[in-house]
């Protein structure tokens, strides 16, 4: 993520990412979508933190996207207690076999 800022792809990839992501979490159900969404905050903030302190040469800083990677790995984790079941898949949709 660091090199991404430092060569200048992470202006680029950041707001491809976040789309990605949107359509993504879009596709999921109420319980699903604001799991994602809280899950999502982190990785997307750590992610561009990361290129905006490469961007700016700033490796000294590296633990501040990794607090938020570790907040995302968290949330993540948390998505059992929670009965996520997550997007569904190609298949699934196809053959509408899901909830």
């Amino acid at each position: 993520m660091f090199f991404l800022g430092a060569t200048k792809f992470g202006v680029v990839i950041a707001p491809l990412q976040a789309f990605m992501i949107g359509n993504i979490i879009s596709q999921a159900d109420a319980k699903t979508r604001l799991y994602g969404t809280i899950t999502v905050l982190f990785e997307l903030n750590a992610f561009v933190i990361a290129a905006c302190l490469g961007y700016w040469g700033r490796m000294d800083l590296w633990w501040a996207p990794a607090l938020l990677l570790l907040g995302n790995a968290i949330s993540e984790a948390c998505g059992v207690l929670t009965d996520a079941e997550g997007v569904p898949g190609v298949t699934a949709t196809n053959e509408q076999c899901y909830k």
